[in-house]
């Protein structure tokens, strides 16, 4: 099986009028990354924004020649001509944001975290159900190009089915409260929701977790086992210790093959020597790299998951993944939080 080609963005087929998108945020995220995000991609065009800081606005739709840029989520609702809201706030904001959208009948994609505890995001759950309205959490490590290689591999047992799984996801931030909530609880927001979600993205349904914390000088390790319905194990090592960002993810299979990427750039591939197909008495490697033009938020997976969310406003379909997605990964979170930190 070949490794080439990256993943597909369907709004860029479609042919019908613009999908008029209002960003609701302007910090780092929402300007630097989602605001160049949606200008890449054809049939969108970028209606609206929304900040509380006047200066923000003034210099992003002056730069990005948007005419319309509103002050708070009451303004920006009351635009009907927007499709939908690409949310970017502090984490703090995004549930009543969410639900200001529902409530308005506006699709709405928001940054992860949507919520800050398990009970907000059931309620999100159940107001979007019961409006039918479509919406999304940006889990851009979903659609990152290299995780849809190693998504394609398994969902076509390709080389056997996961056996294990083990992702590290290592950084620095955050190491102090943020958002009204806890130093645990940031780092679990910002940081270990991407493994915890990433994971059950490969693996289905989790079935049993457990987990361990260790802190020291304001440092958090935390060490997770996630036993999935599918008969997966997995392991995922997630902290705020590191000096640099570290992210890596090993797959073994049934069949002994190891697949293999780090920093999201190259997936490897080893096959065991037993397998007929491969009669070498070596074991054999097949690499996939991300090609030169594939760099930035494509590479990464901004651009992908955007693009097919866009499409699912269109088409009406549901996104994935949406708010009720995230209630397995949210479980895993309030689990590691109810634990009792070890102090080295």
């Amino acid at each position: 099986m070949t490794m080439d080609g990256i993943i597909s963005s369907p709004i860029d087929s479609v042919t019908s009028e613009f999908v008029k998108v209002g960003i609701v945020g302007l910090g780092a995220q929402g300007r630097d990354v989602l605001l160049p995000t949606l200008q890449s991609l054809k049939e969108v065009r970028i209606d609206a924004i929304c900040d509380r800081d006047p200066q923000l606005r003034k210099e992003v739709s002056g730069q990005a020649s948007i005419s319309k840029a509103y002050a708070n989520i009451e303004e920006i609702l009351q635009d009907d001509d927007l499709d939908c809201l690409v949310v970017a706030c502090p984490p703090d904001r995004h549930y009543e944001i969410a639900i200001a959208a529902l409530e308005a009948q506006k699709p709405v994609f928001i940054e992860k975290p949507p919520a800050t505890n398990l009970g907000d995001l059931r309620h999100l759950v159940e107001l979007s159900e019961k409006l039918n309205i479509v919406n999304g959490v940006g889990m851009n490590f979903r659609f990152a190009t290299a995780i849809q290689k190693i998504k394609q591999l398994i969902d076509t047992n390709a080389y056997g089915t996961p056996a294990t799984i083990n992702i590290k996801h290592l950084a620095g931030f955050p190491r102090q409260p943020m958002w009204g909530v806890s130093s645990l609880e940031a780092l679990l927001f910002a940081q270990t929701i991407h493994p915890v979600d990433l994971a059950i993205y490969l693996a289905g349904q989790p079935a049993h977790f457990k987990s361990r914390i260790a802190e020291n000088d304001g440092k958090i390790t935390i060490f997770s086992h996630i036993g999935f319905e599918s008969g997966t194990e997995c392991t995922v090592i997630t902290g705020n210790a590191a000096e640099k960002f570290y992210w890596g993810l090993e797959v073994i299979t049934n069949q002994g093959a190891i697949i293999e990427c780090r920093q999201l750039w190259e997936v490897n591939v080893w096959t065991p020597s037993h397998r007929e197909d491969f009669p070498s008495r070596e074991s054999w490697r097949n690499t996939w790299t991300a090609g030169p033009l594939d760099r930035g938020f494509s590479r990464v997976g901004y651009r992908g998951e955007l693009s097919i969310f866009l499409d699912c406003v269109r088409t009406k379909k549901r996104f994935t993944p949406s708010f009720s997605d995230l209630i397995p990964t949210y479980g895993i979170l309030s689990d590691i939080a109810a634990q009792e930190i070890q102090r080295d």
